[in-house]
């Protein structure tokens, strides 16, 4: 994503100090795991990288320069099982080419989801291409139906995210059911963060309890 560049605007300059929780692994990162791990399943080892590259942030307007120990990136790689592989990586500070893309590679083909903007506007929606078999170009595939579940809307789609949210809870308090993430899976996240940070620090591989 474009944002949590080297200089920083006055309305993310609450994101600069570490006690704020507030650097693309904890914003990013956690929201784009949460969604990828929920399709794919949890990894039960990890090792990450988790680099500051930018030790001082300068904000545009006022010149004030603050020291910060918050990440830029997230480097992550892990297994899902004993022979799936997963690799993330999330970069702050991009530039341009700025957006979300996932490739996933199956028994029986391919699936890559995209979209313009790791923060989406108006029609920066995300994308499916697929191809079944071997060295089959990637074709664009419709959204299944039972996923468009919200009305035709010109709200930017980080909107319509939120609203999908919001509609699978009500959803749930109406049948009963249990969709919708959990305080429980909060916790897991946070641990599977702090998993990330403590590989940085030392080196070496995590493993994750798989009951947390």
């Amino acid at each position: 994503m474009n944002y949590f560049q080297a200089t920083r605007g006055r309305a993310l300059e609450w994101t600069v100090p570490p006690e704020n929780f507030s650097s693309v692994v904890a914003i990013y990162g956690g929201h784009f795991l949460d969604m990828l791990f929920a399709a794919t399943g949890w990894p039960h080892t990890i090792a990450a990288l988790t680099p500051n590259q930018f030790p001082v942030v300068p904000i545009r307007e006022t010149g004030v320069a603050t020291p910060t120990s918050t990440p830029a990136q997230l480097v992550l790689m892990g297994m899902l099982n004993e022979t799936a592989v997963v690799s993330v990586h999330v970069e702050g500070g991009k530039r341009n080419g700025s957006g979300v893309q996932i490739d996933i590679t199956g028994t029986e083909g391919d699936l890559r989801i995209v979209n313009a903007s790791a923060f989406g506007d108006v029609g920066d929606d995300y994308e499916i291409f697929g191809a079944h078999g071997d060295k089959a170009p990637l074709e664009r595939l419709p959204v299944p139906q039972p996923y468009l579940r919200l009305p035709e809307s010109a709200r930017p789609s980080a909107v319509l995210e939120l609203a999908e949210l919001y509609w699978a809870y009500a959803h749930d308090v109406e049948h009963g059911t249990q969709t919708t993430p959990t305080f429980a899976d909060t916790v897991r996240m946070h641990r599977l963060i702090d998993g990330a940070h403590a590989s940085f620090d030392s080196h070496e591989f995590v493993r994750l309890n798989a009951a947390s």
